[in-house]
């Protein structure tokens, strides 16, 4: 009993380390390790137009057109990535509170997929689409059994002329 208890408590705390090493800072699904304020140079109580002038000074020096260099293309990237998340006020909103609370991982990382992932579409138009895939459906479903009933009549002896 007491091995068993051991061997319980062992996979549990094996099972918590491989997680916290897995789990990753929530502030980290938005710029990588990087914090996006950093990245383009700003405060983190900037207004919307030094985020902005920021982000276009960069761009200028880093833009793949301008700048052939590989590592300047990664950094372009990631500053347009940090520029997206910011020049939006709902995004830098949540950005915001993930950094202010790193500890509150899975609300985070959720409150991130659905502002990128999440409903996009009207969800009337999803219905109405919904309901006209689905009486195609049931139309070539009835007109098959028809056709299907319409083969028997015709092998069926008694009514053939």
């Amino acid at each position: 009993m007491a091995g068993r208890r051991a061997m319980m408590q062992w996979f549990a705390l094996t099972v918590t380390i491989v997680l916290s090493l897995l789990i990753q800072p929530s502030s980290s699904i938005y710029c990588d390790e990087d914090d996006c304020y950093d990245l383009l140079g700003v405060a983190q109580n900037a207004n919307a137009s030094e985020i902005k002038k920021a982000y276009y000074k960069l761009s200028l020096k880093h833009h793949p057109d301008k700048n052939p260099d590989p590592e300047s293309k990664k950094f372009f990237v990631k500053i347009a990535n940090a520029y997206e998340i910011l020049k939006d006020d709902a995004t830098r909103e949540q950005y915001d509170y993930a950094l202010a609370h790193p500890e509150e991982f899975f609300y985070n990382t959720a409150r991130y997929y659905h502002a990128y992932y999440g409903h996009k579409t009207d969800p009337r138009a999803v219905l109405i689409g919904l309901l006209l895939i689905l009486s195609s459906f049931q139309y070539l479903n009835q007109w098959t059994r028809y056709n299907q009933a319409i083969e028997m009549v015709k092998k069926t002896p008694a009514y053939k002329n």
